[in-house]
């Protein structure tokens, strides 16, 4: 009875201590603290979903072009999802994954079920951007993305993107090649 007291408060400070880098991490790189509500968000969503977490990253730095942009100079919203679309198809290939070779020798693609998107601030032509994709989640036929675009510091635009493995239509498990490189990688 003892010992489980004890092994559930040093789980308590373990916890604390990952909140706390967590937060330390997103203030280097000037993103704000979550709050405890954001915390309880979070941690209710991942009771709601158990997906494992790995964490590959990829960045891809792009540069906005004249076709980019709409008439006012701006990047235009529907860019923004373009950019993240080639970082995760950079991180695919990262892995050592195309999407030609799983779409031919599988039969296998992916589709985005879920896009949630933020701006904060616009790009303009000429910016150098990049892109943060980092893989937050992988259950069954869904991989669960965390796209942050950057200008330098700046956050530009954020999404949590869920995209699901297909064949044939229908959604499938995510192949087996893949899913073994992602769980090696964590």
């Amino acid at each position: 009875m003892k010992m489980t007291r004890i092994a559930a408060r040093i789980s308590s400070r373990v916890r604390s201590v990952k909140r706390r880098l967590a937060s330390l991490r997103d203030a280097a790189r000037g993103l704000p603290s979550p709050g405890p509500s954001t915390r309880r968000a979070d941690r209710r969503s991942r009771n709601a979903s158990p997906m494992t977490t790995p964490t590959p990253k990829q960045d891809l730095d792009l540069r906005v072009y004249y076709e980019d942009t709409d008439f006012s100079g701006r990047v235009y919203h529907a860019s923004y999802l373009r950019f993240m679309e080639r970082g995760r198809t950079e991180w695919l290939r990262a892995l050592g994954f195309e999407h030609g070779a799983l779409a031919g020798e599988q039969g296998v693609a992916f589709a985005v079920r879920s896009l949630e998107i933020e701006f904060f601030a616009p790009a303009v032509i000429d910016d150098l951007l990049r892109v943060e994709t980092r893989l937050t989640g992988i259950r069954g036929a869904a991989i669960e993305f965390s796209q942050l675009i950057l200008r330098r510091s700046e956050r530009i635009a954020e999404a949590k993107v869920r995209v699901v493995a297909l064949k044939n239509g229908r959604a499938t498990r995510v192949p087996r090649e893949l899913r073994a490189r992602l769980d090696a990688a964590r």
